[in-house]
């Protein structure tokens, strides 16, 4: 395990994952098949290029978790994020800061679990009672399908 990732196993409490105070906190839930990850920079979560290479940290050595069946990226503080760190999206750095973050949703996208979750409670209930979650295209937001019935 890298020694930026801690916490990967069954943990009480979420786990640094870039030292003392990275961008991250990852710990595991439901027995080992619900991965958490948390971004730990409250209060606007700035994605920056430690945010993007912590979570990506967390997802491959998730990845090589074969209990894993979900997971679940939410936040600390009042939002969940600002969005991207303005100084990395200067053009001097913005190449760099892409090229991170497209290889970073294309492993989201390829990641061997089964889901990735939008809600903390619907996750874990899921888990913890073997259903199939149901995944988030776009966290927060019912399907529009789904909220018509």
């Amino acid at each position: 395990m890298s020694a930026g990732i801690s916490g990967m196993g069954e943990s009480p409490a979420p786990q640094p994952a870039a030292g003392a105070a990275g961008p991250v906190r990852v710990w595991t839930e439901c027995d080992g098949r619900l991965l958490r990850l948390r971004l730990a920079r409250p209060k606007a979560n700035i994605v920056d290029a430690a945010m993007i290479a912590a979570l990506d940290e967390a997802i491959v050595l998730g990845a090589e978790n074969t209990a894993l069946i979900a997971a679940l990226i939410d936040h600390e503080g009042p939002h969940f994020s600002f969005g991207a760190s303005v100084e990395e999206h200067l053009p001097q750095n913005c190449a760099a800061m892409l090229a991170a973050l497209h290889a970073l949703l294309s492993r989201m996208l390829f990641w061997p679990a089964r889901s990735w979750l939008r809600r903390a409670a619907s996750a874990s209930a899921a888990v913890s009672n073997s259903r199939s979650p149901v995944p988030s295209s776009s966290p927060g937001r019912t399907p529009p399908s789904a909220s018509r019935r």
